[in-house]
């Protein structure tokens, strides 16, 4: 088989550069799609398509739905959509995401429906993810919270990223990743290409749905699989950004091979007993 156009370009560039190609790209698309070129829009048409029981809203209201809500998210997916390109914030903050690459939307979900992503690893970036614009880069010390359910189809041998803010600046690597690979889920904060990281090990099973969640609260990193936490360590680094990187979730090259669902993100370290209850609330 004769190699492809992306598998030369791999070949033949360095891989820092490579992946600020790819970030520029993130970037653009997600401009190009929610600015009009592509975007599907969530007209009656839509919600009609997507309301299962009937009353008129695009997503039902789930008691994990709720749980979720009174925690007041910054965006929440739940990726009920069934096709077209973008997803919903259904928190009414706006944060519509687009989705990318080998992703479909209608796979069957934890609740409901959820998003298949499929492809990339190194070199190949045809993967699948969920792009968003937005208020999310969590510079210098600022708490956040990252939250899905994952359902891998196998446990890869490099790393997978879950949600990331990932930038090179040019050859120095800015912003964090929340991944997974072999079984293991760390969170990640990096500034100039140095790393703090909290870390879960062999958490993770292949074909069964996890929940999943990683904080930071200004001074300690944590992790969380399925409602108890995995891992707490101390992060100080004081992260900085170009200020367009795009949230994705999952990540074109790095890309989640399985499917998620229920994704929401925070300004605010959410504590042990709330995340412990959204699994709960399944």
């Amino acid at each position: 088989m004769s190699p492809s156009a992306l598998e030369i370009l791999w070949s033949n560039t360095d891989h820092d550069v490579w992946r600020i190609l790819v970030g520029v790209w993130k970037t653009v698309m997600t401009i190009l799609v929610l600015s009009g070129c592509g975007r599907i829009g969530f007209g009656a048409e839509a919600i009609a398509r997507n309301d299962a029981a009937g009353d008129g809203s695009l997503n039902d209201v789930t008691p994990y739905m709720s749980a979720v809500l009174l925690d007041q998210p910054s965006a929440y997916w739940q990726f009920e959509e069934t096709a077209g390109a973008a997803v919903r914030d259904v928190t009414g903050n706006g944060h519509d995401g687009v989705v990318m690459g080998r992703a479909t939307l209608g796979e069957a979900g934890v609740s409901g429906r959820g998003l298949r992503v499929a492809g990339g690893g190194p070199g190949q970036a045809d993967g699948g993810y969920l792009s968003v614009l937005g208020p999310f880069l969590f510079l210098d010390l600022t708490p956040f919270s990252l939250e899905c359910w994952l359902k891998p189809d196998s446990l890869n041998s490099d790393w997978r990223m879950l949600f990331s803010t990932d930038y090179w600046d040019p050859t120095l690597r800015q912003g964090y990743t929340f991944e997974y690979k072999n079984g293991d889920l760390g969170i990640n904060r990096r500034r100039d290409s140095n790393g703090e990281s909290a870390d879960g090990t062999g958490v993770l099973a292949p074909n069964r749905w996890h929940h999943v969640a990683a904080t930071f609260d200004g001074s300690m990193l944590r992790v969380y699989v399925d409602g108890s936490l995995r891992d707490a360590r101390p992060s100080a680094l004081r992260l900085t950004n170009d200020g367009s990187t795009p949230l994705t979730i999952s990540d074109p090259e790095y890309t989640v091979t399985g499917v998620v669902d229920e994704c929401a993100v925070y300004d605010a370290a959410l504590s042990d007993a709330k995340l412990a209850a959204h699994h709960a609330a399944r």
